[in-house]
């Protein structure tokens, strides 16, 4: 039989103490420090006296051993009563067996609940919910405030419960009129304290954005007189004539005044009113001007046609608006001066607002600037032809194209035709002379031609680029002025 090591470390109260183990037994002998060996323990766990001596190993201090025979030094066995040890802890080395029962070893004493009897305490417990909304913590994007809807409106990783600035647009949401809509500049057009991006009824008038014809401007009453879908309080051209409100003489009435007819020139006696075809130069009559009863002189000395086709004429002493299919015209007010040339300068050349600008032209060849606005016309003077130069009676202004007139020159007998600075209408250049008519009063042009009128009924073609004149026939009447609009094709 070979002999184990004993160790015996004294405990609290109770002193454990292993025994010599006979070989191939696998049953546990306990010993008292002044008793025999017991027999082999029985299945109820209890060990008999043995008959047989056992050989038993003391510890350096007899005094830590105790009597066993009251059960104190009873072990803590296993099911199937063997002692339990930890080989790898003992630091107690025997060329034949280590055992210990310090408590550093693993090994358990009876009701410790060490790992043979209730398992590690470090597994099996549930993660951490610091705010017990149903998300472990490390799942959680608020661990400290409930948000089991872990609703993130901007996406950040950090949930609206706890997020200072929800859409994440920079301004926190207590100062934000939008707070889970992306809105730096925190518009607010009705003032109601609810950002224009999520203002369901943003200009404030009653009417929900999406049934509102004009969303962006109170109009409670919805009116649409050109029943567009814009309302008349929003609506650029509210009666729909294609004349912008601010160009337009009568911006509440969609027939009046009128626009011209496409690829069509427009030209006149003193009385009447004509077209003039660009393709075949074929005349048109659209009749007598019908004036208003302003105690006017009534005669129209030019007309001129603006960028929406809007025709406007001049008399010795008024200023006229014109519809041109029927040509009734509407007084805008006493002229100062008298002007027998008018034409519209396109916009972006005198004025930067995007409007043509109203040009009147003297017979001395002064350029004037002409601004009417309530029923009032004034006038400023921009320059001249120049010297040497008068104004036989018309001018034109193309956009893209360039600006012509037709002025008498000191010497010359015949009208010519020049080219002119529109900003001052000081002459930059002669491109043509209309040798035999020395009354060219109406002067259009259209792309590649220039189309002169003299007094004398007939008509005259010019090649802006060859300079070749062409005659077009007497065209019966007593040509006095011509209008084209200042973008082609009209």
């Amino acid at each position: 039989m070979r002999h184990n090591l004993i160790t015996c470390l004294s405990l609290t109260l109770l002193t454990a103490c292993s025994s010599a183990e006979p070989e191939g037994t696998g049953v546990d002998t306990a010993t008292a420090s002044g008793g025999g060996s017991t027999g082999p323990a029985t299945s109820s766990g209890v060990l008999p006296t043995s008959t047989e001596p056992t050989s038993l190993a003391t510890t350096d201090d007899p005094s830590s051993a105790s009597d066993g025979s009251d059960g104190s030094g009873t072990l803590d066995v296993s099911a199937s009563g063997t002692e339990t040890a930890d080989p790898a802890t003992t630091g107690i080395v025997d060329d034949t067996t280590t055992t210990t029962s310090s408590s550093s070893t693993g090994l358990s004493e009876t009701g410790t609940g060490g790992d043979s009897t209730g398992g590690d305490s470090s597994t099996g417990a549930p993660p951490a919910d610091d705010d017990q909304d149903g998300f472990a913590n490390e799942d959680d994007n608020c661990v400290a405030d409930s948000n089991p809807d872990q609703v993130d409106s901007d996406g950040d990783g950090m949930g609206d419960a706890c997020d200072p600035d929800d859409d994440n647009d920079g301004v926190l949401d207590p100062d934000d009129n939008c707070p889970l809509v992306v809105n730096e500049n925190q518009q607010d057009l009705d003032k109601d304290d609810l950002g224009d991006l999520c203002d369901d009824d943003k200009d404030g008038d009653g009417v929900p954005n999406g049934g509102d014809n004009c969303p962006l401007v109170p109009n409670a009453d919805q009116k649409d007189a050109d029943k567009d879908g814009v309302g008349d309080a929003c609506d650029d051209d509210k009666d729909g004539d294609s004349i912008p409100n601010d160009d337009d003489v009568f911006p509440d009435d969609g027939g009046q005044p009128g626009i011209v007819i496409p690829k069509k020139i427009y030209a006149h006696s003193s009385s009447t009113l004509h077209t003039v075809d660009v393709v075949d130069y074929t005349v048109g009559n659209i009749g007598a001007f019908k004036w208003p009863a302003d105690g006017g002189g009534h005669q129209m000395t030019d007309v001129a046609i603006d960028r929406y086709g809007v025709l406007y004429g001049v008399t010795f002493d008024r200023a006229y608006v014109c519809n041109p299919a029927s040509a009734q015209c509407f007084n805008l007010g006493t002229i100062p001066g008298s002007y027998n040339g008018l034409t519209w300068i396109p916009a972006g050349i005198i004025d930067n607002s995007g409007k043509d600008s109203l040009i009147g032209i003297t017979n001395a060849g002064t350029w004037n600037l002409l601004t009417i606005k309530n029923q009032q016309v004034t006038a400023q003077q921009l320059g001249s032809y120049g010297a040497g130069y008068t104004s036989a009676g018309d001018a034109f202004s193309i956009e893209g194209v360039g600006t012509f007139a037709a002025v008498n020159k000191n010497g010359q007998n015949s009208t010519v035709i020049v080219t002119v600075d529109p900003k001052t209408g000081k002459v930059t250049g002669e491109l043509a002379v209309t040798t035999g008519y020395n009354s060219v009063y109406g002067l259009a042009g259209w792309e590649g031609l220039i189309l002169a009128f003299d007094s004398s009924s007939q008509m005259i073609k010019i090649d802006p680029i060859t300079k070749v004149v062409t005659k077009l026939g007497n065209k019966g009447v007593a040509w006095w002025g011509a209008g084209v609009g200042t973008i082609l094709p009209q």
